[in-house]
């Protein structure tokens, strides 16, 4: 039976402080704001160190939100085709995370 994915993160994060890391960057997964709160959540529970990654989508910028209204350090994945990006198409996407300015893309609209 397969390990579940937060066992793996657990065990990349716990790897990645014996390396010396100072921080690590997991990324979020779901198909809405609501899962992608909840794994973010669940990954920054690991250690203060994790900043999540959620995707520059109308979906992962509302997940953001939520997560920065809690104190979790995030950070945006860029999205090159509109498709990737529901309800943003043509547009260009400014997302703010702990470190001021985490992504600042354009879309393609391919």
């Amino acid at each position: 039976m397969p390990e579940p994915l937060g066992e793996v993160a657990r065990r990349a994060a716990a790897q990645a402080w014996d390396l010396g890391g100072q921080e690590l960057q997991l990324q979020a997964w779901g198909d809405s704001a609501g899962r992608l709160f909840s794994v973010g959540l669940d990954l920054a529970a690991i250690d203060p160190r994790v900043v999540v990654k959620l995707p520059a989508t109308a979906q992962g910028l509302e997940a953001a939100a939520y997560l920065k209204d809690r104190s979790v350090r995030v950070t945006m994945t860029g999205a090159r085709a509109a498709r990737r990006a529901p309800g943003l198409p043509g547009q260009r996407l400014r997302a703010c995370s702990s470190r001021r300015l985490a992504c600042v893309g354009h879309l393609d609209g391919s």
